[in-house]
């Protein structure tokens, strides 16, 4: 069974607007610098290619973790929080 995630909406709003930036401007961003890598030649020994790609790891796990905080909210209103 999930657990529940109980936050607020502006706390649902927070996490959702980062994860919209994550997919659409990181992601994109670790994509473009891992193709200049890979331009730069044998990936055996390319180190601007071995960071992006951690990058990349790092990036795609907050992702999922953002997600499923987001699957498993228990919404509740800003108000309803004294």
């Amino acid at each position: 069974m999930a657990t529940e995630n109980v936050m607020t909406e502006s706390e649902y709003r927070r996490i959702q607007d980062n994860l919209d930036d994550l997919i659409a401007n990181k992601r994109q961003a670790i994509i473009a610098a891992i193709e200049e890598a890979r331009s730069h030649g044998d990936l055996s020994e390319n180190a601007e290619y071995e960071e992006a790609r951690k990058d990349q790891a790092k990036n795609e796990s907050e992702i999922s973790r953002l997600q499923y905080l987001l699957k498993t909210a228990v919404v509740i209103r800003d108000e309803d929080v004294k």
